[in-house]
């Protein structure tokens, strides 16, 4: 009885937390995997991975076309020279479904339009991005 109880409560407070994570849309998702992976492309051809994704606004789990990343330079041991700049902030609004742009802007103001047009992408219409996919899942399994 005792036992029975005892996962009737682990079970109830692990469905309490649950209910607690926040949620995004897909949406969103995508949006945040684009706008990542150009500012992160942006600073790996910059030579500059020693920054690192360290704030989101605003917060992944509010819609919003434009959102300001912030990244912050990680110190190793094995770095002697620390970046001039701890914090550098860039801007992704999403203009329609499939254009978006990634702006620089200044870190130390907190609602900074962007001063630096960095990037510009334009996914192309699904049907088109369809047959640029090299390879699709089949639904059938052939047993070849």
């Amino acid at each position: 009885m005792k036992i029975t109880a005892a996962r009737l409560t682990l079970l109830s407070c692990a469905l309490t937390l649950s209910a607690c994570q926040p949620h995004t849309s897909d949406a969103t998702a995508q949006q945040h995997f684009i706008c990542q992976s150009l500012i992160e492309g942006f600073l790996k051809t910059q030579h500059l991975s020693q920054y690192k994704l360290w704030h989101i606004e605003p917060a992944l789990q509010h819609a919003a076309s434009y959102r300001r990343y912030i990244y912050q330079a990680q110190v190793s041991n094995n770095m002697n020279l620390l970046p001039r700049q701890q914090k550098l902030a860039f801007n992704c609004e999403q203009l329609s479904t499939r254009q978006f742009q990634i702006q620089f802007s200044d870190p130390a103001q907190q609602h900074a339009t962007g001063t630096n047009h960095l990037l510009s992408l334009q996914l192309p219409e699904p049907k088109q991005m369809k047959q640029l996919t090299a390879y699709a899942l089949s639904s059938s399994n052939t047993g070849n």
